[in-house]
């Protein structure tokens, strides 16, 4: 089945006269004719180039190389992505917005997919900038970023390998009684902060509700104001309330050397976490609860 594709022109007699061919320098591997980009998917952690590259079939007409692009890469992707629009604007600057499937996708899943879109479209001649939106399946907002051709450069297989780093997990012993310090890796990014990295790592591991997201992140006077998803206060039953409280506060404190927590909720603060533990105020490293060594 056709997917319905919305194509708005802002200008439509200079964008559709623009010529769109294939830049010289995007990709480091050689393309076998003329007028063709590579397609890039996502692979693990990384995006890579496809073996199949995409023809542009009018290469003078702007808004069909796009078309072209979009519509190789909806059709290889991993089944994210539902439909896509664009518009093009007298700049040549293209505003583009991907809708996903429905399905439960990280955050790191939302940035491959950017990174892979833009990768493919910024091979199309005269495209500068590209202001990219994801949306979720009911229209609601994922994603909005402007991006230029170096902006997801992190996940690049052409490029040398990622940064690791160590990231501070607390998590909760095997009988349940005490926070126990484990040590992962992740992948370094510019775009995930060390929050969302420990909120995700605590949402694998069955510490936090499942879909736990952060809405929000800043630092002020050394205290870390953390705005979570409102599935961050479902009781999944796994642990008691302060081991989920402090597996999350000791490992922000741990890893990012803030002096103490704030918890919010979709915006507010609540005055308790599950009727168990204060967080009407900044919450502190708790040391009684982790486990000695």
């Amino acid at each position: 089945m056709r997917k319905r594709i919305c194509v708005y022109l802002l200008v439509a007699g200079m964008c559709l006269m623009t010529g769109c061919g294939k830049k010289a320098d995007v990709s480091d591997t050689a393309v076998s004719f003329d007028n063709a980009i590579h397609l890039y998917q996502m692979e693990g952690s990384r995006i890579v180039a496809v073996d199949a590259d995409v023809q542009l079939k009018t290469p003078d007409v702007l808004s069909s190389c796009v078309e072209d692009a979009m519509t190789a890469f909806v059709d290889s992707e991993t089944g994210m992505v539902d439909s896509y629009s664009y518009m093009i604007g007298e700049d040549n600057s293209l505003q583009l917005e991907l809708t996903l499937k429905d399905g439960d996708y990280e955050k790191e899943k939302h940035l491959l997919l950017m990174a892979a879109a833009t990768k493919t479209l910024f091979q199309i001649d005269d495209i500068e900038m590209i202001d990219l939106t994801v949306k979720d399946s009911s229209g609601e907002l994922q994603e909005q970023q402007q991006c230029m051709p170096d902006t997801f450069y992190f996940y690049d297989a052409s490029l040398p390998g990622l940064t690791e780093k160590n990231v501070s997990i607390y998590q909760p012993n095997s009988s349940k009684t005490a926070l126990t310090l484990v040590i992962v890796k992740e992948n370094e990014s510019p775009q995930i902060s060390d929050q969302e990295l420990i909120v995700r790592e605590l949402v694998n591991l069955g510490v936090l509700p499942k879909n736990t997201k952060v809405n929000q992140v800043s630092v002020y006077d050394n205290i870390c104001y953390l705005d979570l998803s409102g599935e961050f206060l479902y009781d999944i039953g796994n642990s008691s309330p302060e081991l989920v409280m402090y597996s999350l506060v000791n490992s922000v404190v741990k890893q990012t050397g803030v002096s103490a927590v704030q918890i919010l909720v979709d915006g507010k603060i609540e005055s308790t976490y599950r009727n168990a533990v204060d967080i009407s105020q900044p919450v502190s490293f708790n040391t009684e609860l982790v486990e000695t060594q």
